[in-house]
């Protein structure tokens, strides 16, 4: 206690040192705890399953997807003849919608296996979960389990809503149980809403059917069993059920993965890239605080002196300079959790606009205060030590005679202060570097073609009363009575649009002729859209080669198609594809012509490679659902309510979802890199705000100690110049040694996040140049002002005083 009253005297007579170090660690902190509060929610938090080391996900991978999927029969058979794992479970990821008061509710739903919960080991928190060993009368019921989030917003927690019927994507569905609070499905970022069992959900097509691949699978080890073992085993199955990867004919093969590995495959570089980027911060920050404690220890040479002389031993002087950077390290850590729960509270505003409910699992919990309280005793070791070390042995007989402190143009103290400049800009070079690969890499995205030419396109989700015929008849009027709006220059509707959450579009096998003689065996299974006939105009499609759907492509009218460049070019290389015929679905279909040819285009994000894509009309095969796409050439946000009253004009019970524009889509799919490379910035600007408060500071020391030699050389007929030169020397040294370390460990740097690059090499000379400018430009600022400072030196009364 002693050590610490001694230290609140000393913070109290050094103001301006001690609000510089004090901020300079309550900024590396608070980052440090608000990454860990995210990281730890994403990756770190405990698993809501029962012995989540026992649990594997399977996988049927090809060289095109690392992570696919099964179709329900295949499932079945691994299920059944698998021996390795146990209470393998089926899950199929869907969107469903819920009738709000105002708007409709876009929920996430998985179709799950009987076993699923039990695979898990979720229980009910109200009500049952589905079970094998439901009754068959209960397992024909339209049964749901809703998450324990959607019952308490939705249902303000009703404690009677087991055994009510809801109504969930147009059908009545009795609410069977509600999941535990803890339990988020597969993905903790983007938690389930409601669960179906897979007898009562969909076309009973899909679970017959080997080409619907959809389903994802999940299970337990056996007692002793490694994955290795397990993938072995249901490797055997897949060669004997001869599964293909359906869009390249070619070979899958099994991937079983761990809980833990998945979920640390998923996004941990992320994670890791964060924490690199703070940590780097938070060593600049701390070298910054001991390059401040061991300037000011040297004008405390005659405190400690006398101290040892009075009787004092090195070791109390070191727990007394510890002490002091513990005081400094509490009084900032303090601070940083006020600033990081303010920050994390403030977060969810700052997140993209989704069109389904994300809760936010960050929080100030205990977990990221333990992690901020480690961070205190290890930034107080940090910046504590080598000043302690060094105060705590003065050269005693010069002091307490009275002679001038000891500082000197090398030594161990100025070498200790020149090492922790040098380490502060290599740190600041390699996050400069790093920065500018994420924003050269952003801005490659963006500049790639998305394949349309208007992004200010209003979209908004209808789902129409009635089958296919109404819905059909529904889409005429609507576009009709949307066409008519003041402001709108063109209307369409579509079943997919480029980047709609729900995904690119849906697939069918297409077979084509075999050199002429016949139709081939096997199809390929290809992403295809149903598009109005005003779809490709609304977007500013190129038609290329032939000519666009138009009102005479309907259900009466011989079956076309339109195709994008990668198609024909997969198919009939160097030919024309306009008149050329293939078969959808299967042998023995009627044939479909080509009509049109169209670029290529971006689907599902903007960072997919080029695949083979095509449209067909929605007069020749009409939907249940679709999307309205109105272009009004200027701002959309006026015309969201006049559409919205034109389709309750023409049902008051449709169903309505949020409207959003496409270019907001796109923004959403590259939102994750958008926020990185924000991030990344931000944090390297106050790495190197910090690297050069460090550097003016150290230069400010030294001008000051060498104040009297800086005299005597101008008196002696040295020019302002010549000190100034001096100084920037100075400085110049110190800089070019920090980028001496910085250079290489920005090169390896580089290559350790290639996996985050897009259109960049992990060596870029452009971001490397660009490091080196603002290091160079910074670092002169900080050592021209304190150089100024020394040039404006009256040598007469240096001298004098001296």
């Amino acid at each position: 206690m002693r050590h610490f009253r001694h230290s609140l005297r000393v913070i109290r007579k050094n103001p301006g040192v001690s609000t510089l170090s004090i901020t300079s660690l309550v900024l590396a902190i608070t980052l440090n705890a608000v990454i860990f509060s995210l990281v730890d929610w994403l990756w770190l938090s405990p698993s809501p399953y029962e012995s989540p080391q026992g649990v594997v996900r399977v996988f049927a991978s090809s060289d095109r997807i690392s992570m696919g999927s099964f179709s329900w029969p295949d499932y079945e058979t691994v299920r059944d003849r698998a021996e390795s794992v146990t209470g393998l479970a089926a899950v199929q990821h869907r969107g469903a919608s819920l009738v709000g008061d105002e708007y409709s509710i876009d929920l996430l739903a998985d179709v799950v296996s009987r076993n699923f919960f039990d695979v898990l080991g979720a229980t009910a928190h109200l009500g049952t979960m589905f079970s094998e060993g439901d009754p068959l009368d209960i397992q024909t019921q339209p049964m749901v389990v809703i998450s324990h989030s959607l019952w308490q917003r939705h249902y303000s927690g009703d404690p009677d809503i087991i055994g009510k019927t809801v109504q969930i994507t147009g059908r009545d569905r009795m609410v069977a149980g509600v999941a535990p609070a803890s339990f988020y499905g597969l993905n903790r970022l983007v938690p389930i809403d409601v669960w179906f069992p897979v007898e009562t959900w969909g076309n009973p097509e899909e679970r017959v059917s080997r080409e619907f691949r959809d389903f994802y699978l999940i299970g337990r080890l056996q007692p002793g069993i490694e994955a290795a073992s397990a993938e072995a085993e249901i490797e055997t199955f897949m060669r004997q059920l001869e599964l293909q990867d359906l869009s390249t004919r070619t070979d899958q093969r099994a991937l079983v993965q761990t809980e833990v590995k998945y979920q640390n495959s998923q996004s941990s570089s992320i994670g890791v890239l964060l924490f690199a980027i703070v940590g780097a911060v938070l060593l600049i920050a701390c070298a910054n605080v001991s390059g401040l404690m061991l300037a000011r220890s040297v004008t405390r040479q005659r405190e400690m002196a006398v101290r040892l002389a009075t009787g004092a031993n090195r070791g109390h002087l070191i727990r007394q300079m510890l002490a002091e950077g513990l005081m400094l390290s509490g009084i900032a850590v303090v601070i940083s959790l006020l600033l990081a729960n303010w920050i994390l509270h403030l977060l969810p505003n700052l997140m993209p606009s989704v069109p389904y409910y994300i809760e936010f699992g960050f929080s100030l919990d205990e977990r990221t205060i333990f992690f901020a309280l480690i961070l205190t005793l290890f930034t107080t070791a940090l910046t504590g030590l080598l000043p302690a070390l060094n105060a705590s042995r003065p050269d005693l007989v010069p002091l307490l005679k009275g002679g001038v402190i000891q500082t000197g143009r090398g030594g161990t103290r100025t070498g200790s202060l020149n090492l922790l400049v040098t380490g502060q800009f290599a740190l600041a070079f390699v996050l400069i570097a790093s920065s500018g690969l994420l924003m050269r890499s952003f801005n490659q995205v963006y500049d790639i073609d998305p394949g349309f030419n208007r992004n200010d396109i209003l979209i908004a989700q209808i789902y129409p009363p009635g089958g296919r015929n109404e819905a059909a008849s529904f889409s005429i009027d609507l576009l009709e009575r949307v066409r008519s709006l003041p402001g709108v220059m063109n209307a369409t509707v579509s079943r997919h649009v480029p980047f709609f959450p729900s995904g690119g579009g849906a697939t069918r096998r297409v077979y084509v002729p075999d050199s002429g003689e016949g139709w081939s065996e096997s199809g390929r299974a290809i992403k295809f859209n149903l598009v109005e006939q005003e779809y490709f105009r609304t977007l500013d499609i190129t038609i290329l080669r032939g000519r666009e759907f138009t009102g005479a492509d309907n259900s009466n009218s011989a079956p076309v198609i339109m195709v994008n460049e990668t198609m024909a070019e997969t198919y009939w290389p160097g030919e024309d594809p306009i008149g050329r015929t293939v078969i959808l679905n299967g042998p023995g279909e009627e044939s479909v012509e080509i009509v049109g040819l169209v670029p290529d285009g971006k689907y599902n994000n903007m960072e997919e490679e080029a695949e083979p894509y095509f449209y067909m009309p929605l007069g020749q095969l009409p939907w249940w659902d679709y999307l309205l796409l109105v272009y009004t050439g200027g701002d959309t946000g006026p015309l969201v309510e006049p559409i919205r009253q034109e389709i309750r004009a023409m049902n008051s019970e449709i169903s309505i979802f949020p409207m959003t524009t496409l270019y907001q889509l796109m923004r959403d799919k590259s939102y994750d890199r958008e926020l990185l490379m924000w991030l990344a910035l931000f944090f390297t600007g106050l790495g190197v705000i910090l690297a050069a408060t460090g550097l003016f500071g150290v230069i400010t020391y030294t001008v000051t100690r060498r104040t009297h030699e800086f005299g005597v050389r101008m008196a002696l007929g040295a020019q302002k110049s010549d000190v100034m030169r001096l100084i920037i020397r100075l400085g110049g040294r110190l800089v070019l040694l920090g980028l001496m370390v910085g250079i290489p460990l920005s090169l390896v740097t580089g290559r350790l996040m290639r996996s985050m690059l897009f259109g960049v090499a992990p060596i870029d000379p452009m971001s490397l140049l660009t490091a080196f400018a603002v290091v160079v430009a910074v670092s002169l600022f900080a050592t021209i002002v304190p150089g100024l400072r020394a040039t404006e030196v009256d040598p007469l009364v240096v001298i004098r005083t001296e």
